[in-house]
């Protein structure tokens, strides 16, 4: 029997060579800006260290974590004193007894003496006041050991002392006891924001911007001073700058970096810094012709940013260079 051909294969397709892509860009018209960036240092302008005021009480717990806001006067730490509470409860119990009796003693004398302006009787009153004399001092003497006992149990609070941010606190442990040398919390004000800055040559006014937080602020500088006995040189001008805004919180103590603008250009002709290159101490970049053709040209240069570089001359507004 006849047998037929086999099929040839088809053609392998040829891989086509990857296309490779300059990346390119604009000469183009703006600003140039030289700045550095420093890191601030936060300086609260009042903080308060708490501790308590007694040793080798078992602390309770402690009431409050790094970013509360807080009030002054509020409980953060407590120490467990339970006969304190009790005598000020029983001391608060004999004091609502007598302002009752008190209370009584005053209408039945009251009563009496109303009773005699209606019969027209003298009524002899001392008995009364004898009484009441006698309830007063005693609630003289109630007040002023509730005020001992008062102050016996404020000793087992750590309260904060003015209006701010707890900044600091201490890790809670089961049988912690109190130490009046250990901080317990800090709490700090946050009614403004100051920053220390070393090595800006600014002025008392000046505004710059901040970033603290990742989030972007605008500082003005309210002190200024130099460091005693050292020269004018710029590591040695200290600045105080406060950010401008109401409504500002920051949860822990914050770090900032201000961008400080040394030098700029505007509206002037730039390339990305990406873009220059030297070769044999010349400042060149590379151009791409209408053919896609890579070119070597010269240029010259003027201020160089961080990010851009002003072109003075060797290109012109449009043209295409290689970027990278």
């Amino acid at each position: 029997m006849p047998v037929e051909d086999p099929v040839p294969q088809p053609p392998m397709a040829r891989t086509l060579p990857e296309v490779r892509i300059i990346p390119t860009l604009a000469v183009a018209r703006g600003d140039v800006v030289y700045f550095a960036n420093i890191l601030t240092e936060f300086v609260p302008a009042h903080e308060e260290r708490l501790s308590f005021a007694v040793n080798g009480l078992r602390v309770t717990d402690i009431y409050v974590t790094v970013g509360d806001r807080v009030q002054a006067g509020d409980i953060l730490a407590a120490l467990y004193k339970p006969e304190v509470e009790e005598q000020l409860d029983a001391v608060l119990n004999r004091e609502a007894w007598i302002r009752l009796q008190l209370d009584q003693v005053e209408r039945q004398r009251l009563r009496a003496l109303q009773e005699a302006e209606i019969t027209e009787t003298p009524v002899d009153d001392s008995p009364y006041l004898s009484q009441l004399n006698s309830l007063r001092q005693e609630l003289a003497l109630i007040r002023r050991e509730y005020d001992f006992l008062h102050q016996e149990n404020e000793l087992r609070f750590v309260r904060a002392s003015i209006e701010g941010v707890v900044t600091t606190r201490l890790p809670f442990t089961e049988g912690m006891v109190s130490d009046t040398s250990r901080v317990f919390a800090t709490v700090t004000d946050q009614t403004a924001f100051l920053f220390r800055l070393r090595g800006a040559d600014l002025s008392i006014g000046d505004q710059v911007s901040i970033n603290v937080n990742h989030e972007p602020f605008i500082a003005e500088v309210v002190y200024r001073a130099m460091q005693d006995g050292e020269g004018d040189e710029d590591n040695e001008i200290e600045v105080y700058l406060s950010i401008i805004g109401d409504d500002i919180y920051f949860p822990v103590r914050p770090t900032g970096i201000v961008r400080i603008v040394k030098a700029e250009a505007s509206d002037v002709m730039y390339i990305p810094t990406t873009a220059l290159h030297q070769v044999a101490g010349r400042e060149i970049v590379y151009t791409l012709n209408d053919l896609g053709i890579r070119k070597l040209r010269e240029v010259e240069v003027g201020l160089i940013g961080n990010e851009s570089v002003e072109i003075i001359s060797g290109l012109e507004e449009s043209e295409l260079i290689i970027v990278g």
